[in-house]
């Protein structure tokens, strides 16, 4: 179950790939049979599109690949100035996921009893896909702050 929960996004991702797929190839398929379903499978291929791109969030959060900036780091290497700009960029991260799971929350709750144009699922499922992305930075922020650090032989 551990391996489960450290490897969720892969699962979550690796399953909406394939469910993506599958939708493009009903696409393609049925643009010659059924014209109007184009719509539908377009719209559902943008929210899962979604759904895999927040979800990354939390991936790219646990491997350390998110979003930085390098342009000083051969400067400062080593000095008391790299210590702080170390921790202040996670606090930042920590509080801009923080910001952004609000704002994604709010924007949900807005969208309850919407329904999408084409497919009429319910809006709020392709909205849950931002919630659920920066809960996982948020989780995963979290884990690599606070959680036990890998030794090289872990690694």
């Amino acid at each position: 179950m551990k391996k489960f929960i450290d490897n969720f996004e892969e699962y979550v991702i690796g399953v909406f790939f394939v469910i993506a797929t599958a939708i493009v190839i009903v696409q393609a398929i049925g643009k010659f049979f059924i014209p109007s379903i184009s719509d539908v499978t377009a719209e559902y291929s943008q929210y899962i599109y979604e759904f895999i791109a927040f979800f990354g969030i939390g991936y790219c959060v646990k491997r350390g690949v998110d979003l930085s900036i390098d342009l000083f780091g051969a400067f400062i290497k080593g000095t008391v100035l790299e210590k702080f700009c170390r921790l202040f960029s996670k606090v930042l991260y920590g509080v801009a996921y923080a910001i952004l799971l609000v704002g994604a929350v709010q924007a949900m709750m807005a969208q309850i009893g919407v329904t999408a144009a084409n497919s009429g699922i319910p809006m709020v499922l392709p909205y849950f896909a931002a919630v659920g992305g920066f809960a996982l930075g948020l989780i995963r922020w979290g884990q690599g702050l606070f959680g036990k650090k890998k030794t090289e032989e872990e690694k």
